[in-house]
């Protein structure tokens, strides 16, 4: 089942009461803390204890980036993926030529190089990989991040002083172009998962990674067969003329009853 259709925006406005409760620590009456612990995910370190004040609640931390395991980071940019070879006719849209109309637009020679990662803070992150000869304009700055309904329930152990680490957003994401109908056109799509963090995989339209909002937010998904997603999930044109995402069952804590491993 899909976990979400629509995104929210991380911030306390933004969520919905399941998440705003699971920020809140048992026992807490106020809400203060739980608005604290989210801004102190989204990076704000007023909180969050140094060795010239130990006394502040929440953990120290090395870097406000989380720990990068076992996600190895994708680079997309002007990528031809040969789409415009496609024989596909969607509705009176030659897709094959929608493709090299797609990346002939303005939008797309003029977006920003990108570099998507999971990380273990919770979040999937896509950073500006712009390189020039002028060094202030060159990247590094996140562009967005992502946090995924399957460890939103984890997240406030993040902030726990006696925090021990645990895996989040641990899976190598795939990023690629798509076609998404004739209403939308050409997409490009990051694909993500939680691997070792959790049991879900999400799509994110990324095709202007400058201006995110949670309207790119496509979908996340798990299923009851569905382990640990530790695999690199494949983004494919299929034989019936519509792209899809494929992944393995992954990695079950037991023997699943039937004995079988599951594409999904």
């Amino acid at each position: 089942p899909f976990l979400s259709t629509t995104g929210r925006n991380f911030d306390w406005a933004g969520l919905d009461s399941t998440q705003r409760a699971a920020l809140t620590a048992g026992g807490e009456s106020s809400t203060t803390n739980a608005e604290d612990r989210l801004k102190y995910l989204r990076g704000d370190r007023t909180k969050e204890a140094s060795l010239s004040n130990l006394t502040l609640p929440f953990r120290q931390r090395a870097s406000r980036l989380g720990d990068i395991v076992n996600s190895d980071p994708q680079l997309i940019h002007r990528q031809d993926f040969n789409y415009d070879h496609l024989g596909w006719i969607d509705g009176s849209v030659d897709v094959g030529d929608a493709y090299a109309a797609f990346r002939a637009s303005t939008p797309y020679l003029n977006r920003k190089p990108l570099i998507v990662v999971g990380a273990n803070d919770g979040m999937l992150h896509g950073f500006d990989a712009s390189i020039s000869a002028t060094p202030s304009l060159n990247g590094g700055k996140e562009l967005f991040a992502y946090a995924p309904t399957a460890v939103f329930s984890n997240l406030i152990k993040l902030t726990e002083p006696n925090y021990q680490h645990r895996y989040y957003v641990d899976g190598t994401p795939r990023v690629a172009d798509a076609w998404l109908g004739s209403a939308t056109g050409w997409k490009t799509l990051a694909i993500g998962t939680t691997g070792a963090g959790g049991k879900s995989v999400f799509a994110l339209d990324i095709t202007d990674p400058s201006n995110m909002t949670a309207s790119n937010v496509k979908w996340e998904f798990s299923h009851p067969k569905m382990g640990y997603t530790i695999g690199q999930a494949a983004l494919v044109a299929l034989p019936n003329e519509k792209f899809g995402v494929i992944v393995t069952s992954g990695y079950h804590n037991t023997a699943p009853a039937d004995g079988r491993v599951w594409l999904l």
